[in-house]
């Protein structure tokens, strides 16, 4: 029986740093998808069928906070990770509260420690999808804007399939 790849996607504002990414890992097997658009990420989730979002704190459309409390709604089972040169206690604390964010890696990062958390987090995946623990997710559909305040706010719809 062949496994499904695991399917990552990196989102950061800087195409430097999505090169990184791509040289640290185009040899480890996973299939890999990159994305500077906060929009095109989560297109591409959906799209796609991504396990994993590894995505920047620091972005000129939203914050990864506000990226990852929007993923979270629209496809809970994906994992989240998120990397950033901001590091502080405020920041984790609400990114575990808002947007359940599961692992954080420094800029910059080591490759070793970046291949150690996908690794942690492919295993859970896989050990799920063995034991038929995939969960169906409602069909949701919306649209991501900011208010007058420039708040992200998310409108949606869901549907059950």
């Amino acid at each position: 029986m062949t496994q499904l790849p695991i399917k990552i996607l990196f989102i950061d504002d800087d195409e430097l740093i999505l090169n990184a990414f791509r040289r640290a890992l185009r040899q480890d097997g996973y299939e890999l998808h990159f994305t500077t658009d906060p929009e095109t990420a989560f297109r591409l989730v959906k799209e796609l069928g991504i396990d994993i979002v590894v995505a920047d704190h620091t972005m000129p459309e939203m914050t990864g906070i506000e990226f990852f409390a929007i993923l979270r709604r629209l496809h809970e089972g994906v994992r989240r990770v998120m990397i950033t040169g901001q590091g502080g206690r405020d920041i984790t604390i609400e990114a575990i509260n808002t947007a359940r964010v599961e692992r954080f890696l420094e800029k910059p990062w080591k490759n070793n420690d970046l291949r150690d958390v996908l690794r942690a987090l492919e295993s859970d995946i896989r050990a799920r999808r063995r034991a038929g623990l995939a969960q169906k997710e409602p069909v949701r559909a919306g649209s991501i804007m900011k208010d007058a305040t420039g708040a992200v706010v998310l409108q949606e719809t869901i549907r059950a399939e």
